[in-house]
């Protein structure tokens, strides 16, 4: 493998396993390497590199942990990949047009030789790019998790596997492991299991219910009023910090409502942490996440139509129980929207369901709502340029309207393909 450098990345020619059907020589492809890239793969440690992608996708190249993607560059100026008599590759570059066929001559010498391997009229670069994972949920519907007793007589023919999902998305092993913690995907044997958002909200409020509040500040009383002498106490207020739990105590607790223990322990990890080196020892959980989950699971659970925003919020503080205090919509952004009209209501809208194609994406938002506040629309675009405030920025000016609502005064977006 020989490299050539130019300004920003380096060149490196690679050939295929197969040489093509017509030919008896082996084809070379020409990859433009980022320098991190680069720089990676000569390290001690070189990490594998891939091709991924269902047919009907953008093929991305991945490491176990990066994803980018491939496109390809028309060369201005042919480059012929040359060996001489050592073995070793060189770059020739030849100016002006070339035949499809590519070069038949060899060029000889006695004392040394050069011979023209292949010429080369594009390039694919490497560029960083964006893990789309948006079908994950589709791919892994029908192989939902309900419990045990739902497991009798189970049809296990079109449940996928770790490795089927790397065959069939674009993106790294890092970024589908993240994606299947979010879809809360546990592996029972060797198959993949989404749990079923109704079993979820068995779960997570049975996991809430092993835990203590801790009040911020001790319960004091308050010097009573002239007119009432009674004392006034203050109400404890919940403090949205790690809680200390056993791993035992609530592997036991989740026995009521029948998961199973690798289930139990697939829950507890996505929420906590241990606090030491035994995993089997005391837990770190993070109790406003586990809220937040039983907000979006009762969100789905009443579909993708809009409800009533109170009765929703009454249902949700019940689940949570001694944890209600937390129960803020602001746990729930990214992941609804609330009407305009009164009395609120609130429908179940979360990004990830959302088109990856932005001109799908802005169609999407603007059919729930034609006016959105620039911190509302954010939250749905920002998966879209990866955090990027430039690339956001540009998005946002090719797709949205800026105009100041007559009502309020504040600035809203409004779509570009409507009219003022």
């Amino acid at each position: 493998m020989a490299t050539n450098e130019d300004s920003h990345r380096r060149l490196v020619f690679a050939t295929t396993a197969t040489p093509p059907a017509h030919s008896r020589l082996p084809s070379y492809s020409l990859l433009s390497l980022p320098p991190a890239l680069l720089a990676l793969l000569s390290s001690a440690t070189p990490p594998t590199l891939e091709i991924r992608g269902h047919t009907t996708d953008a093929a991305v190249l991945v490491t176990p942990t990066e994803t980018y993607s491939l496109r390809g560059v028309q060369n201005s100026n042919s480059l012929l990949l040359c060996s001489t008599t050592t073995g070793a590759f060189a770059f020739r570059t030849e100016r002006g047009e070339e035949s499809g066929e590519g070069p038949r001559k060899r060029r000889r010498g006695e004392d040394d030789s050069i011979e023209i391997e292949a010429t080369l009229h594009e390039t694919l670069e490497v560029v960083q790019g964006v893990a789309r994972t948006e079908r994950l949920g589709g791919l892994l519907r029908g192989s939902e998790y309900a419990g045990e007793d739902a497991e009798e007589d189970r049809n296990t023919s079109a449940f996928l596997t770790y490795a089927n999902l790397q065959a069939l998305l674009p993106a790294s092993d890092k970024a589908i492991t993240a994606a299947l913690r979010a879809h809360r995907v546990v592996t029972l044997g060797p198959y993949l299991r989404p749990i079923a958002p109704s079993y979820l909200l068995k779960i997570l409020p049975t996991l809430l219910s092993t835990f203590t509040p801790r009040p911020s500040t001790p319960i004091k009383k308050e010097k009573a009023s002239k007119k009432d002498k009674t004392p006034i106490e203050k109400k404890p207020v919940i403090v949205v910090e790690d809680v200390e739990v056993e791993l035992d105590e609530m592997v036991t607790a989740l026995d009521a409502v029948d998961c199973g223990e690798t289930v139990a322990r697939a829950v507890v990890e996505w929420f906590g942490a241990p606090k030491g080196s035994d995993v089997g020892g005391l837990w770190k959980m993070r109790v406003g996440e586990i809220v937040r989950e039983v907000g979006i699971g009762l969100l789905e659970s009443g579909g993708y139509g809009y409800r009533p925003l109170k009765p929703f919020e009454a249902s949700w503080s019940s689940l949570c129980a001694s944890f209600s205090p937390l129960c803020s919509l602001s746990l729930l952004a990214g992941t609804h929207v609330i009407s305009s009209t009164l009395p609120p209501q609130i429908k179940y809208f979360p990004v990830a369901h959302l088109s990856p194609d932005p001109t799908v994406r802005f169609d999407e938002l603007f059919a729930v709502r034609d006016r959105w506040s620039e911190a509302e629309m954010t939250l749905f675009l920002d998966d879209l340029v990866a955090g990027e405030k430039k690339k956001r920025e540009a998005m946002v000016l090719k797709f949205v309207r800026k105009v100041k609502d007559e009502k309020t005064g504040q600035m809203v977006w409004t779509s570009r393909k409507m009219r003022k």
